[in-house]
């Protein structure tokens, strides 16, 4: 770039291909009122100067478009917050990963493709949250599942960073309550050196959920598929073995967070409930994997259920229950922050997100 004598700005090629047209025309204005500014006040720079001026101000507005263009490539930090019954209760997303229809055996591709298309997406593997929740009760910072971790690509594993966005530090974690031990709810208890993620933090897992998945006969009876799963489990509970605490479903494992059996997914599948108000909030876990298919068709279970029969006969009822008595569900494959309600839509269920509310 260089300035005529007769005030004219003149860009190389290699300038214009560099940097949006846009933010040149934007330089240019900047530049046109520094000449100004030296016609009429005056020889105040030197011609360098005032090259070298005008060459900063097109290459802080290109740096400005190119951090303007990361910023609009991701997503705002996920979290979401709501107080229930003296609880903060801080919704988390570790990320999305995509789940195909040929994972719900019962599924078809034509019907699939339908109940896509009635929930105005777009037929294909579907983009799946998964979610977490920190609780702060009585002083101390409780996660309820810790995500995929880093072992999953590069759309999962950011829970650390959205608790850090949060104002939460993984640090302070004191307990880490799993519903269950698949990878999507384990995985994050560990970084990519297979160190603590949560180092000052008690695991407590259903006492079902930790015989299975400690079976060291599993993996050789486990399909292919789901050997991958038990070496992440194991690895996970190995790396806070001194840590670990096992509770029976019903119970209270952490005062006022009550545990509830949701076998069938696993054989330790474990909800959640929050609260004791109507405004209490009951985490169902894995209940619900994608909400366009199971709401309509609850028996469309997974093929990473352990027991699919159970698993979907978990999920009607535990649908009906909800729909029933009105009651505030969370879930971690639930769309981001996966909080709301169920209601009865003919022979099947629907789901409705909860409206956003302000922080009480």
């Amino acid at each position: 770039m260089k300035a005529s004598m007769s005030g004219q700005l003149m860009f190389t090629p290699d300038l214009e291909n560099r940097f949006s047209k846009a933010r040149l025309r934007q330089a240019i204005r900047t530049v046109h009122l520094l000449l100004v500014n030296v016609r009429w006040r005056g020889p105040v720079m030197t011609r360098r100067q005032f090259e070298a001026a005008a060459l900063a101000t097109v290459l802080t507005a290109s740096v400005e478009a190119r951090a303007t263009s990361e910023v609009i490539a991701r997503q705002a930090p996920a979290h979401y917050r709501l107080s229930v019954d003296g609880l903060r209760i801080t919704a988390l997303c570790d990320g999305y990963l995509n789940l195909a229809h040929t994972l719900f055996p019962a599924a078809t591709e034509q019907h699939a493709s339908e109940l896509a298309h009635a929930a105005f997406l777009t037929p294909g593997p579907l983009p799946t949250a998964v979610n977490a929740f920190a609780v702060e009760a009585g002083g101390r910072l409780i996660l309820i599942d810790a995500g995929v971790g880093p072992s999953r690509g590069d759309t999962l594993g950011r829970l650390p960073a959205e608790m850090r966005a949060a104002g939460l530090d993984p640090a302070l974690v004191a307990a880490v309550l799993l519903t269950h031990l698949h990878t999507d709810h384990c995985g994050g208890l560990l970084d990519a050196d297979g160190q603590p993620v949560f180092p000052n933090a008690e695991i407590l897992v259903a006492e079902p959920e930790w015989q299975f998945w400690s079976d060291p006969g599993l993996a050789a009876r486990a399909p292919a598929a789901m050997r991958p799963m038990i070496s992440v489990a194991n690895q996970a509970l190995g790396a806070y073995r001194q840590r670990i605490t096992r509770f029976m479903p019903g119970t209270e494992p952490i005062p006022g967070i009550r545990s509830v059996a949701l076998a069938g997914h696993t054989p330790g599948h474990t909800g959640f409930i929050l609260g004791s108000s109507n405004d209490a909030v009951f985490i169902w876990a894995d209940i619900v994997h994608v909400a366009s298919y199971q709401f309509p068709r609850p028996e469309w279970g997974l093929s990473f259920d352990v027991d699919q029969t159970a698993a979907a006969d978990m999920r009607a009822r535990t649908f009906a229950q909800a729909a029933g008595d009105r009651l505030r569900v969370a879930g971690m494959h639930l769309a981001f922050p996966g909080i709301g309600h169920v209601v009865r839509d003919g022979a099947g269920f629907r789901y409705l997100a909860e409206d956003w509310r302000p922080l009480r």
